[in-house]
């Protein structure tokens, strides 16, 4: 039937009393012609979209994971009908059976938007209220961070007798949710999956707001002063002047960890401190008079300046959120020829890292906000920086590129291209790849955002995301093939990216048409 008078009707009735959302229940994978009428109202009709899944599908199966994985089925089938629309979202039913971990963190990687609780899902506690088992309780928990809204059914909500107590215990359990990471929960809330573009410091200079952000990090300058001090001891007689070169000065932090490190080692340093952007050389000489004769101001590009002697350390904090994509490489291969023979830099060496991804909500971003004065796949071909949160990893990181400083090659050659194999282990969309990275300081002293290595408290960098123009569905246990370069000009650096396998999707950003890293 293509003309469905009654919820044509139902719909006319939602739109004229400006209601704000209309649930709909999924039962099955057969609803293609009802979401073709639910298409054809999205840009015409004011109220948002619930499509209500169960989280566990009944019905005959070979398994559980099988019965779970079809809610979720269907509700990407109705996503991708309906374009990734910006007003359309799933709401899931809990049953008395929790899902698996794998289908928890699909679904926490869609826009939920809320959560029915039936009644007959909680049981009784010894003091006679409603409570959930712990394993529904850590589900809720991490729905929570999503914000979603929840629908308790089963239970007359004018009733307020029967229903405070559920409201209670909701409450109860919001409050479980508190951060255990406070630091990074100050510093990323409101940034949530919001897209921004790249820093190009080395094109452009950095406003004081932006050095004082990134000089808030809690954790970077303590390993900062953690490997001066090191390199320091380790490497150098305490009777001699040890020359430290500081490439990239910004306002100073750098500068002020290498004399800390100093005095506590007890050693005697000279301090270069080198700055192309006049307005930062300014934050730079209203601390000469504390510095002294320890510290010279050098206000060139580091690529250019000839210094008068050469240095034993060079320190630099050039890394962007994938690691070299602040040209961290040209910068330093430009400047190493100020340093001695035996002469180290910090970071010496720094890898970038990346991981398919699923996230629809960023994915609807990037489709439906588009710049009119750009090509369609211009958005799709932009590197991103992000916090990740409603996402989905499909596997585990896996590094990338690798720059080591100095770099002894000859020709020096930054280019670089790699192909990736991983492994996935549970079903799901791929929408991107995220990017991370991690430094080596000195030794082993390290920085990090690679989920795995983690630095505790380091905010200075969210991931990078790297768009496709087309959703990937993978199956599990399946295997994706991503081929990823880094090329350079004489001006410009740029990343390219694609998906070989399970299908082919076009280069992303060919000779950089849509984003490039300006020298």
């Amino acid at each position: 039937m293509l003309y469905h008078p009654l919820l044509q009707e139902e719909l006319a009735a939602a739109q004229y009393f400006s209601v704000a959302r209309v649930i709909i229940r999924i039962r099955n994978g057969n609803s293609t012609n009802l979401i073709r009428i639910a298409a054809s109202t999205l840009n015409t009709l004011y109220f948002a979209y619930w499509f209500v899944f169960p989280t566990c599908a009944s019905g005959n199966f070979d398994d559980d994971n099988e019965a779970e994985l079809q809610p979720w089925l269907w509700w990407n089938k109705i996503y991708k009908l309906l374009d990734y629309h910006g007003k359309v979202y799933p709401v899931l039913e809990l049953s008395a059976d929790v899902p698996s971990e794998q289908a928890q963190k699909r679904w926490l990687g869609e826009p939920v938007r809320a959560v029915i609780l039936p009644t007959k899902i909680f049981t009784t506690n010894a003091k006679g209220f409603p409570v959930l088992s712990p394993a529904h309780q850590l589900f809720i928990i991490k729905l929570i961070k999503l914000k979603v809204q929840f629908i308790i059914k089963g239970i007359n909500p004018n009733d307020s007798a029967l229903f405070e107590p559920y409201l209670q215990y909701l409450k109860y359990i919001t409050r479980q949710t508190e951060p255990t990471n406070r630091v990074l929960e100050a510093f990323t809330h409101g940034y949530e999956d919001r897209l921004q573009v790249p820093l190009q410091p080395l094109a452009d200079n950095l406003e004081s707001r932006t050095y004082e952000i990134f000089e808030k990090d809690p954790i970077k300058y303590v390993q900062y002063e953690k490997a001066v001090y090191q390199a320091l001891i380790e490497r150098y007689d305490p009777k001699t002047t040890v020359i430290i070169m500081v490439v990239g000065a910004g306002r100073g932090p750098l500068v002020n960890r290498a004399l800390e490190a100093a005095d506590r080692a007890k050693y005697k340093v000279h301090i270069y401190a080198v700055e192309k952007n006049s307005m930062a050389i300014i934050s730079l000489y209203a601390q000469k008079q504390e510095w002294a004769d320890r510290v010279t101001i050098i206000h060139q590009d580091m690529r250019s300046w000839q210094p008068e002697c050469k240095a034993d350390i060079m320190i630099s904090e050039l890394l962007g959120s994938f690691g070299d994509n602040e040209l961290s490489p040209e910068c330093l291969d430009g400047a190493q020829r100020y340093l001695k023979d035996d002469g180290i830099s910090i970071p010496y060496a720094y890898t970038s890292f990346i991981s398919p991804v699923q996230s629809p909500r960023i994915f609807s971003e990037l489709l439906y906000n588009r710049d009119a004065n750009k090509p369609y796949y211009a958005n799709f071909e932009t590197p991103f920086v992000v916090y990740l949160h409603n996402c989905f990893f499909l596997a585990e990181t896996k590094p990338l590129f690798t720059f080591v400083h100095p770099n002894f090659a000859t020709p020096i050659d930054n280019s670089r291209y790699e192909e990736v194999e991983f492994t996935i282990p549970a079903t799901g969309t791929m929408h991107g790849l995220a990017g991370f990275f991690e430094a080596k300081l000195y030794k082993d002293i390290t920085i990090s955002i690679e989920p795995n290595t983690h630095s505790k408290n380091l905010i200075s960098w969210f991931p990078m995301f790297f768009p496709i123009r087309e959703p990937v569905t993978l199956q599990a246990n399946s295997k994706i093939k991503v081929n990823f370069w880094r090329c350079c000009s004489s001006s410009q650096v740029w990343y390219e990216w694609t998906v070989i396998e399970p299908t082919t999707l076009p280069i992303h950003n060919p000779t950089g048409r849509s984003f490039s890293i300006g020298k």
